[in-house]
């Protein structure tokens, strides 16, 4: 945590210094995994949002923390201008609303794997108008998807 000056996780973010004028900024994203995070390039405006913002499914396991670093996403992105949100996989297809299968392997006509800040905002207005009680909503690219903690 001190490597990349988070001092008050997951309230704040960090950055990382690649020297050259280079600097990366850490996002953290708890919630579908606790020690989630994302990294948003100031050169490029390249965000990578890991398994917290994908098209696919977006299993969340501690509800009250993944909506807090959804709102906590929107505030930096409000600040930070984003070219594009790029998660870890792809699980939905180009067909508004309809994701593959668990467990497909062949995605002849998947999504593409860039998300812009309108997603965002969707995945936000979608979590906060649930009240904190968790449900599994299809929103147009991307599903909210509770599981049990483990």
């Amino acid at each position: 945590i001190e490597a990349f000056q988070l001092k008050d996780w997951p309230n704040s973010p960090g950055t990382i210094d690649l020297g050259g004028g280079r600097v990366i900024d850490l996002i953290p994203l708890p919630g579908h995994q606790e020690a989630a995070v994302a990294f948003y390039d100031r050169k490029t405006g390249i965000m990578l949002s890991g398994d917290s913002f994908y098209p696919g499914r977006l299993y969340i396991g501690d509800w009250k923390q993944f909506t807090a670093s959804i709102n906590r996403l929107v505030d930096f992105t409000a600040a930070h201008p984003v070219t594009h949100f790029l998660g870890n996989h792809i699980e939905q297809t180009r067909t508004p609303y309809l994701d593959y299968p668990i467990g497909t392997k062949y995605q002849p006509h998947e999504h593409s794997l860039e998300l812009g800040r309108g997603e965002l905002l969707e995945l936000q207005d979608a979590l906060n108008k649930q009240n904190g009680i968790p449900a599994r909503v299809a929103l147009r690219d991307l599903t909210i998807w509770p599981v049990k903690p483990k």
